[in-house]
């Protein structure tokens, strides 16, 4: 599955990049939302993505939203980013 984004999905995307510029979860960097747009750039199916990065991608967003929820900050496009990364 191919991950779209219009142009506000897009910007969202950038910004939590931003926010999680250089920050780390259980000493590990969380860069689940630039692999994401990298995946977004170059039209990468993420059907080829392996079980193990998947998980690990998925286990970072789970940890960034719950972050974000805990200061009240709503994410709109949540479920999309998550759904590309169950197994």
């Amino acid at each position: 599955m191919k991950i779209v984004m219009d142009e506000q999905q897009y910007q969202e995307l950038e910004d939590l990049i931003g926010i999680f510029d250089g920050m780390f979860f259980d000493d590990e960097e969380v860069q689940c939302f630039k692999f994401i747009k990298d995946i977004v750039d170059r039209e990468f199916d993420t059907d080829y993505i392996n079980k193990e990065r998947k998980e690990l991608v998925g286990k970072q967003l789970n940890e960034s939203f719950d972050w974000l929820e805990s200061l009240n900050v709503n994410i709109k496009n949540k479920d999309k980013y998550l759904s590309c990364f169950l197994y």
